[in-house]
């Protein structure tokens, strides 16, 4: 096992119940059985540490059946991460019975999983979910209402799932505070029907749809609805194909907005007359990266997310 002195740190640090572990990064250590059954031990009586990542370490239904039973009486853990696993269905099944039984247990992701319809399922029958990362799996039309109808869900992660216009018939926001639907197959008559849901929505705080195919006409109809929002304070819309004329258009409906504080048109199409526009709102911080001028010229925006692997942490900043 590679740093190996990191490793026991940790270790101590569970075993000891150290009040300073709140989070346990495993991802990196290829964990083998022996470990594993070391960690769950820890586990057993630790009321500390309230996230636990175990990601790309070959976790199966095997090592889930064992782990599951731990979390059963776990009294400190609110999430457990589990991304780039080969969880099967019934794996998925067993995890969303333990979220059932132990109500401490709120956050799960599974970015990278291969998780689809059946498993979704499963996991949107936990009452008690409330941020749930699905990133780079095989979320279809047949699932994706479910999800989004899930009231309990304040955080949901659908980013690099292929999710086109089509899967958003029934598209509802419920009670998300955080959406991300980031580099799907989204154009403009997604972002219509999405606005539309901005238009009633009251919780959604931050969604980003960076990385779609929208263009003008969706990103006008997005901003125009959020007159009628008093949520949602940051917008990602970076790496679409929004161009001067759209740009032109957002300028003046953005001038009428008086919640949303933080926007990203990062990496469109947008030429120098659009941006001219753009800037001319001071009480907007708006990330202009990307388009058609010098870097060194653009207004500074904390909406980071404009890469595939930085959409995948969109819920994770603080």
């Amino acid at each position: 096992m590679k740093d190996r002195n990191i490793f026991q740190q940790y270790m101590t640090k569970l075993v000891n119940n150290d009040e300073s572990l709140e989070y346990l990064d495993l991802s990196r250590y290829k964990i083998d059985d022996e470990v594993l059954e070391r960690i769950l031990e820890a586990l057993k009586s630790n009321t500390n540490l309230k996230t636990l990542n175990l990601s790309n370490n070959d976790i199966d239904d095997a090592r889930i059946n064992k782990i599951c039973e731990v979390l059963k009486i776990n009294t400190g853990l609110t999430g457990i991460i589990l991304d780039k696993n080969e969880i099967s269905y019934n794996g998925v099944r067993t995890i969303a019975h333990t979220f059932s039984i132990n109500t401490n247990l709120r956050n799960l992701s599974l970015n990278e999983c291969l998780i689809g319809g059946q498993e979704v399922r499963e996991l949107i029958k936990i009452q008690n979910l409330e941020q749930l990362h699905l990133a780079s799996n095989q979320i279809n039309s047949e699932t994706i209402a479910s999800l989004f109808g899930n009231s309990s869900l304040q955080q949901l992660n659908l980013s690099l799932n292929e999710i086109s216009d089509a899967d958003l018939e029934n598209f509802q926001i419920g009670n998300l505070v955080k959406l991300s639907l980031s580099f799907n197959k989204i154009s403009d008559e997604g972002a219509i029907k999405i606005a539309q849901e901005l238009a009633i929505n009251s919780t959604l705080n931050r969604l980003s749809l960076a990385g779609n195919h929208i263009g003008d006409k969706g990103a006008l109809e997005l901003v125009t609805k959020l007159t009628n929002n008093s949520t949602l304070t940051q917008l990602n819309l970076s790496h679409n194909n929004i161009g001067n004329e759209g740009a032109l258009e957002l300028s003046t409906e953005l001038a009428k907005n008086s919640t949303l504080n933080d926007l990203s048109l990062a990496h469109n199409n947008i030429g120098e007359i659009g941006i001219n526009k753009l800037t001319s709102i001071t009480k907007l911080k708006i990330n202009l990266e990307g388009n058609q001028i010098k870097p060194q010229t653009l207004p500074s925006s904390n909406l980071e997310p404009t890469s595939f692997s930085k959409s995948l942490q969109y819920f994770n900043r603080k």
